[in-house]
């Protein structure tokens, strides 16, 4: 649990100072054309690009279907990102009894 801990807070911070960035960024826009900020990232580690991307993607989908939730089960793809990001750098979560 530690190290799952330890090591998530590091992958996840980028996902989650891009998601404001996007979001931000969608929230200015008056012109209706949505910028891609992931390929402008100044990194060489592309498992973050990717990330990124989808979780822009899914935070996008949850922005057009807004009011139309009928749960928190919506959500469920946006955490999904992070896991997918775990597994690509080694950290594999299960549940445990």
């Amino acid at each position: 649990m530690r190290v799952f801990h330890d090591v998530g807070i590091v992958i996840i911070e980028p996902l989650r100072i891009a998601s404001y960035l996007v979001g931000h960024l969608d929230g200015m826009n008056d012109t209706g054309t949505l910028c891609e900020v992931a390929p402008e990232l100044p990194t060489e580690d592309h498992a973050f690009v990717i990330a990124i991307g989808r979780l822009v993607d899914q935070l996008r989908t949850l922005w057009g279907t807004r009011g139309k939730w009928e749960s928190y089960n919506a959500l469920v793809d946006v955490g999904a990102v992070c896991f997918r990001l775990f597994e690509e750098f080694g950290l594999h979560a299960r549940p445990q009894p």
